[in-house]
């Protein structure tokens, strides 16, 4: 077991020697294991003011000097979730938590974090501690974990038709008013879902469906894949095989669904502009860039390689009228400004097969680099579109289109109007990952 003492003099010895990062790292490690050991804090500080990282030395300060109050150890934790670093974030919230465990501003920040950290139901056992019916948001967070873990959906009902009456009677609605709709409205068609699934399976086919509605055209399907991060990758080098699968996925998708594109729009990047190809020779269809002039069209399938591509393009979180949204690859440990109806496959790293990269030498066990492909977007495109789809493929995405074909009518791919909503990192499904 982890002792804090022989960490915090790992951690001095580093500071002696000058070793300021190593000494920070060494800290955090100790935080995240013991949050409310004090020695830690000191040492933080210090390296901090080595650092001239003014913002989180006053921080830290504060805590030293208040150590048994939860207001300074609750703005850490708030720090830390604004920069995205989960694991300190989690750690700084729940000091803040157990000094102060009925504060529902305190629990519902500490909830995002371990949300974030895919601990679900320590969130919602934090949340149920406040008294969480006399706030909206607090509440809010309970039944969201509770729908995504499948236990009191029909409490969440309830909330849901209450608030909304109490919204509609008011005689004018502001600006907080209508996002409570809105976000009640999200709550609506995840218990939606999740009342259609049933029990999910605990792979990310089914998660992905009750959370956003969206369905996803790959997965890390054998047992010892869906061990890792059901049916989700930490890295994934796509061959030009793996491409055109998904390509021919994306087809069948396409086809049981009904859905007619008559022209593909494609994010301005390379990666995009070869992925549109390749859908275009396969459909048939035209592609052109994506810009404002015709971002609203109808029958069009609007497609990015990467969730980072759509990022300009939040406009597209309002669903029109025949117009569907495609990324080939979505980061699931990072946020999004929407989530698309279809994703080809959902990895921390993805890398194209024409992209530059480092691959691991299965002989060797050495790195090696593997140049770019800089030939024309229209030619490799091409090669890729005359492979065909392997067989196995085909029979393995079966079951999954089976899935989608039952769900049809609650897929955002086939709504006319509402939200795409923004994608998060918060997730029921965990799993392994790089950092």
């Amino acid at each position: 077991m982890m002792n804090p003492e022989v960490l915090y003099q790992q951690a001095k010895s580093h500071l002696a020697l000058k070793e300021y990062n190593e000494t920070l790292r060494t800290v955090q490690t100790g935080l995240i294991f013991n949050s409310a050991y004090k020695p830690f804090y000191e040492l933080a500080l210090e390296t901090l003011l080595n650092f001239e990282a003014d913002e989180e030395a006053i921080l830290f300060e504060k805590a030293l000097a208040d150590f048994e109050s939860h207001t300074p150890f609750f703005d850490l934790g708030y720090h830390f979730v604004e920069v995205n670093q989960w694991p300190m974030a989690e750690a700084m919230l729940e000091r803040a938590n157990a000094l102060k465990p009925e504060d529902c501003d305190v629990a519902y920040e500490y909830s995002l974090a371990l949300a974030a950290n895919f601990r679900f139901q320590k969130a919602l056992d934090v949340l149920k501690k406040t008294n969480y019916t006399a706030d909206f948001w607090t509440s809010y967070r309970v039944y969201f974990f509770e729908i995504l873990l499948n236990q009191d959906i029909k409490t969440a009902k309830e909330f849901i038709r209450y608030i909304r009456q109490v919204i509609y009677e008011k005689p004018v609605q502001d600006e907080d008013d209508k996002f409570a709709l809105y976000k009640l409205n999200q709550l609506q068609e995840m218990v939606q879902r999740m009342e259609s699934v049933g029990n999910p399976e605990q792979h990310i086919r089914d998660y992905h469906f009750v959370q956003y509605g969206g369905a996803i055209l790959h997965f890390m399907d054998n047992e010892e894949e869906i061990s890792v991060a059901g049916g989700r990758a930490a890295a994934l080098w796509l061959s030009s095989a793996s491409v055109r699968n998904i390509a021919e996925n994306t087809h069948s998708f396409l086809n049981e669904m009904e859905l007619k594109p008559r022209q593909i729009l494609h994010a301005p990047e390379r990666n995009s502009l070869i992925l549109a190809t390749i859908l275009g020779n396969l459909l048939n269809i035209p592609f052109q860039v994506l810009d404002k002039t015709n971002a609203g069209k109808e029958d069009s399938l609007i497609i990015a390689a990467k969730s980072e591509d759509f990022a300009e393009w939040r406009a597209l979180s309002e669903i029109q009228p025949r117009q569907w949204t495609m990324v080939w690859g979505m980061n699931w440990l990072e946020e999004a400004v929407f989530c698309p109806d279809i994703t080809g496959v959902i990895a921390q790293y993805i890398y194209f097969p024409w992209e530059e990269t480092i691959r691991i030498d299965s002989g060797t066990g050495n790195p090696e680099r593997v140049p770019a492909d800089n030939r024309n977007a229209g030619i490799i495109a091409r090669e890729i579109s005359d492979l065909l789809a392997e067989e196995t493929e085909k029979a393995a995405f079966e079951k999954h289109l089976t899935f989608y074909k039952k769900q049809k009518q609650l897929l955002k791919c086939a709504q006319n109007k509402g939200k795409r909503h923004l994608f998060v990192r918060e997730s029921p499904l965990g799993g392994s990952f790089f950092g």
